[in-house]
């Protein structure tokens, strides 16, 4: 089945015209923030130097964050399966989005390493949220009388993946 760029344009824009698009990018930008930030920029580097982590401490710390990101992921999808209104679900991702804000703020913040452990828990539970949200979008695609792969694209565009 051939598409004209006429309509693939047509389709972006019909996707682009729905608010609930652009939701989903702010929000998903604010999940995805946390994990660029901790895996990219400060996560190994600051436990090293902010809080005194060894290196192989430092290295074994960013590591174990898979494990509550792996477990948030599955559990998230399953209390957005469980919630039934869109209106929660957002505020499921939301509360998400919040956590790993507070989990920046302990890691940044703080010098306790009981308070950087609780900062990375923060952090990957709210990275595990990204699951959260796609599986909203999987979910919802079908009334928006676009594409899925084109809003899954065009959400992904707007959170920024690099």
């Amino acid at each position: 089945h051939s598409c004209s760029w006429p309509m693939i344009l047509a389709q972006l824009l019909l996707a682009a015209s729905q608010p609930t698009v652009w939701l989903w990018g702010l929000v998903g930008g604010g999940l995805d923030a946390q994990s660029n930030t901790l895996f990219g920029l400060l996560g190994y580097t600051l436990l090293k130097d902010t809080h005194g982590f060894s290196p192989e401490r430092a290295a074994l710390a960013m590591s174990l964050v898979a494990i509550p990101m792996g477990i948030s992921s599955f559990g998230g999808s399953a209390v957005c399966s469980w919630l039934r209104s869109t209106h929660e679900r957002c505020w499921l991702v939301i509360a998400l989005a919040l956590c790993g804000l507070c989990g920046l703020l302990l890691l940044t913040l703080t010098r306790a390493i009981i308070l950087a452990w609780a900062g990375l828990l923060l952090v990957a539970v709210s990275i595990g949220g990204e699951g959260t949200l796609w599986a909203m979008i999987a979910e919802q695609t079908s009334s928006l009388r676009a594409g899925g792969g084109l809003i899954s694209g065009l959400v992904n565009t707007l959170i920024g993946k690099r």
